[in-house]
This record gives C-alpha cells, sequence and structure tokens, in this order.
C-alpha cells in the first residue's frame, strides 16, 4: 500500500477485503501516515507475488 499523499509505503498481509476500505493495524498505518492525520483518503493498493 502506498499513500499517495506523502509517497510512503508498506508491505502487509491482507486477511480479509471489505469493499473500498483497507484496514491497517497501528504499527502498519503509523508506517505511512501524515503526521495529525488519521486516514488516508488516497492510496495505491496493489497485489505483490
Amino acid at each position: 500500500m502506498t499513500n499517495l499523499d506523502n509517497n510512503k509505503s508498506i508491505t502487509v498481509q491482507v486477511t480479509g477485503a471489505s469493499g473500498s476500505c483497507a484496514l491497517l493495524n497501528n504499527a502498519a498505518f503509523e508506517q505511512v501516515r501524515e503526521p495529525g492525520k488519521f486516514l488516508i483518503r488516497r492510496a495505491l493498493i496493489e497485489r505483490v507475488g
């Protein structure tokens, strides 16, 4: 997943799909979020492997 607002990315294992939402655990979210923001609106989610 890449946060398109700051170009930070992380690779995580998807355990379930939820429509147009992707839920990240706290550790993963902290890696890609922008300081002071608690929602990522523009994200690129790619399948790898």
